[in-house]
């Protein structure tokens, strides 16, 4: 847990989503097909614990450990927030770029989160996410640019890069 990024776009994407979901699956019984299909709302974190409550209404806690670095209500809490970046004017490569990476020195958000919006409590706790960041795609489009631009509420930057080969163009 101490190698995963937590800063930088896009690789703190990635190491926030796999901290979290170390934390989950190492410290709770939650089956791994149950975790993928867990809300945003089936989350509660307070007073330093995370609480999960999984599809058959069991709570499963997470309790804070010293360091932030591997500490699991921390690593939920940074996650979460990504989850709610949608619902703020904010720009999730801008947020990550700017994110300090975690350290042991860092403090607990989980001691004090910060509310979430609660349209985000609707959203997978753990949305699949792949390296064209698609995981939003609204309307099913293909990756990579058409939906790359849903976290910056931009449109790419890169011109138009067809995923599958045209059967049209001659084969050499």
């Amino acid at each position: 847990m101490r190698l995963l990024p937590s800063s930088g776009w896009i690789a703190g994407l990635f190491g926030r989503r796999d901290r979290a979901l170390l934390a989950v699956a190492a410290s709770t019984q939650i089956p791994y097909r149950q975790i993928a299909q867990l809300t945003v709302g089936q989350l509660r974190i307070a007073d330093g614990a995370a609480t999960i409550t999984d599809s058959a209404g069991v709570d499963h806690v997470l309790e804070s450990s010293a360091d932030p670095v591997l500490c699991g209500p921390c690593a939920l809490v940074r996650w979460r927030r990504l989850l709610n970046i949608p619902h703020t004017k904010t720009r999730m490569s801008d947020f990550l770029t700017d994110a300090k990476q975690v350290t042991p020195a860092s403090h607990h958000p989980c001691r004090q989160p910060k509310p979430i919006d609660p349209r985000t409590l609707q959203v997978a706790l753990f949305p699949p996410v792949d390296q064209w960041d698609t995981s939003r795609c609204r309307d099913g489009r293909s990756p990579p640019t058409r939906c790359r631009g849903w976290y910056d509420r931009r449109k790419p930057a890169s011109p138009r890069i067809e995923c599958f080969p045209s059967t049209s163009s001659p084969q050499p």
